[in-house]
């Protein structure tokens, strides 16, 4: 340990080197040095890595062992070495500095979803691949019809963050060249169709979808439950197929696990080309990101981006928000946005998307704890009457109010198949709705919705 002395007396020949070199050099190169030692004249004098360990050799030696004399009367021997902890603090300091100067480069726009910015993954790969075949084969055919019948309609489905409304957009972008295109989602759909009945203009407003070349409908599962826009839909998609037009879709849900979608709608919709979309690993969100955001490299592949990306569900609008949010709470508090800042604020930066786990966990404790069955039981194997409608509440309630998948609700409830989830739902549902009781009891259940 330094005594008090020596600490003293190291810091008067720097304060002397100092008024010499001036506050800016001095600042620069022995502001953050440190004292190892000091014994029989020798000063080991710590420093945060090798250039500093060279310059100051090659540059400041001779004056420190002056200034030295000055204040002791003999020369000291000034040895100069790496200091591990001032190393890492340096790193840090630098890093943050990077990160800081490529967050606020990171508040641009990202790119507009096109062909030539979406990331080929293997996660997406056929539904790139059946896409881009689609509109290949359309823009050389002058608009005719070449494989409407096999890919009319042509139905992207998977998870939000899958990448299934870049496609449609990219596709459209494309597409725009052979005709007429209208792109909306199933919530404008639903508006403009409603507001046309009420100014008696519903006519009007069919006349103008069905003059499309290309009609593009996103988000098709937010039509459960409306069976007037879904008619509409209906009717609208066997005109164009007649007329030779192309509908593309998507959904995040398979047309067969819509609830309240019209049986005819669901063949309709699987009677064309359906392709499953999976949500991108972390790698993949990565490349997303960089993607969207191609003047960002630095922020792109910084440690905190890297960590911020594994709790983000395959999600790069997730990644996107945890930044800005790094971004005012690192401003707010005065702190370097460092990986270590990151994990100290998990819950203010994750906020309830990073909680997923525990907002299921707390679905399933709530629900056991309502039944009086325990934990084990259902998330078991087991195949007691009593422990059916307990999964069957769960089931509904990630559903419904959480917005999970099959495949997501079955790893909540012990490992299940998307099978045996379905089957557990179309059991349990009209039970749960029409009773009020376990209806009151399914939505008073802490259950937030999670982000689209």
């Amino acid at each position: 340990m330094i005594d008090t002395v020596a600490n003293r007396t190291f810091r008067e020949i720097l304060d002397g080197l100092r008024r010499e070199i001036g506050a800016e050099r001095h600042d620069m190169w022995f502001r953050d040095v440190s004292l190892l030692g000091f014994k029989r004249g020798r000063v080991r004098m710590g420093v945060p890595n090798e250039f500093f360990r060279e310059w100051i050799a090659l540059h400041y030696v001779e004056s420190l062992a002056r200034k030295s004399k000055d204040i002791l009367g003999t020369p000291v021997t000034f040895d100069i070495v790496i200091d591990a902890e001032l190393a890492e603090a340096h790193r840090k300091r630098v890093e943050a500095s990077r990160l800081r100067e490529a967050l606020a480069e990171s508040e641009s726009t990202p790119s507009r979803p096109s062909f030539a910015n979406f990331i080929v993954r293997p996660e997406n790969e056929f539904a790139y691949q059946t896409m881009k075949r689609l509109v290949t084969d359309r823009c050389h055919a002058g608009g005719e019809r070449v494989l409407s019948e096999s890919f009319n309609p042509l139905v992207l489905v998977g998870p939000s963050g899958a990448g299934k409304s870049h496609l449609l957009k990219g596709a459209a972008e494309e597409l725009a060249a052979t005709g007429r295109v209208v792109s909306l989602t199933a919530e404008e759909l639903t508006r403009q169709f409603t507001a046309s009945l009420r100014a008696k203009r519903g006519l009007g407003f069919r006349a103008r979808l069905e003059s499309a070349d290309v009609l593009v409908v996103d988000e098709v599962h937010r039509l459960k439950g409306k069976s007037a826009t879904q008619r509409e839909l209906l009717t609208l998609i066997r005109i164009l197929q007649d007329r030779g037009s192309q509908v593309l879709l998507a959904a995040r849900h398979h047309p067969r696990e819509i609830h309240d979608m019209s049986a005819t709608l669901q063949s309709i919709l699987l009677s064309g080309m359906l392709v499953k979309m999976d949500l991108p690993s972390v790698s993949s969100v990565l490349e997303f990101f960089r993607s969207r955001h191609p003047k960002t490299r630095k922020v792109a592949s910084s440690r905190l981006v890297r960590r911020l990306a594994r709790g983000c569900r395959g999600h790069v609008e997730e990644l996107e928000r945890r930044l800005q949010r790094v971004r005012a709470l690192s401003a707010l508090l005065g702190a370097e946005p460092t990986v270590e800042f990151a994990e100290q604020h998990a819950r203010d930066i994750e906020g309830d998307e990073g909680q997923g786990a525990d907002v299921e966990d707390g679905v399933v404790d709530a629900i056991v704890s309502r039944f009086g069955v325990t934990k084990t039981d259902v998330l078991s194997k087991r195949k007691l009457r009593s422990l059916g409608l307990p999964r069957g509440m769960i089931a509904w309630i990630l559903r419904e109010r959480r917005g999970l998948t099959y495949k997501e609700i079955g790893r909540v409830l012990g490992g299940r198949s998307h099978t045996s989830v379905h089957v557990m739902l179309k059991k349990h549902r009209d039970l749960i709705e029409g009773d009020p009781e376990l209806r009151k009891i399914a939505e008073t259940v802490p259950c937030p919705p999670r982000r689209s």
